[in-house]
């Protein structure tokens, strides 16, 4: 983890990075309030391009 922002409504998000081909890629994760589910909560990636946090919506393309 690189950085706590701000919770969500319903989750908790931070800034973290990930090792791909030597690069370091840096990536927004959520996670859901709540108890997980047995096995936990499933996961979802988007690749290619960036919305600023501030920007972004779930219901928007």
């Amino acid at each position: 983890m690189l950085q706590n922002l701000a919770p969500g409504v319903n989750d908790s998000r931070q800034v973290v990075s990930y090792r791909s081909d030597g690069l370091s890629i840096r990536a927004l994760l959520t996670v859901p309030k709540g108890t997980p589910p047995p096995g936990g909560w499933p996961g979802s990636m988007f690749n290619h391009g960036y919305i600023p946090p501030g920007e972004y919506r779930t219901t928007e393309r």
